[in-house]
């Protein structure tokens, strides 16, 4: 893992310390830590938005910097690049498999799962959330019309 690509809140954390509101918790932190933090089974819900491992139609595409992939060329302030988005299809499935094995761990029986994605890492988002053993209910659309 290159920590230059995590979020300075990540760099700082060595302790996974949640956000705690009226009956719930937010984590802020790389999936693998705060999973393997987090209790066997007492997640209600999880609700991410992960890597899509996507940007591009081709592997070469995808394997640009997120900085290149996701914002356009005018901006003059670059956002950081997203650790684990710049992989090749096979190791991105590998890597988001090994996490959400860790989130069926940590889920109750029947917990909600509200993952974020791009239509083109749809398919592999069902392929991953069925090799961890867990189910898709349903897809739900979202339209932002035209981003930019």
């Amino acid at each position: 893992m290159n920590t230059n690509q995590l979020c300075p809140k990540c760099k700082e954390s060595s302790v996974l310390v949640p956000i705690t509101g009226n009956r719930w918790d937010s984590y802020h932190s790389r999936a693998e830590i705060a999973l393997d933090c987090i209790e066997e089974g007492t997640i209600d819900a999880v609700i991410t938005d992960p890597p899509y491992g996507s940007g591009g139609t081709t592997v070469a595409k995808r394997l640009r910097p997120s900085s290149e992939k996701y914002q356009s060329s005018d901006r003059k302030e670059k956002l950081p690049d997203i650790d684990g988005d710049a992989m090749l299809p096979e190791a991105w499935m590998r890597m988001m498999t090994t996490i959400f094995d860790k989130v069926r761990r940590a889920c109750k029986p029947g917990a909600d799962l509200l993952v974020f994605c791009d239509w083109m890492s749809l398919t592999r988002f069902i392929e991953v959330i069925g090799a961890a053993g867990l189910h898709v209910r349903s897809v739900g659309i979202w339209d932002k019309g035209r981003c930019t």
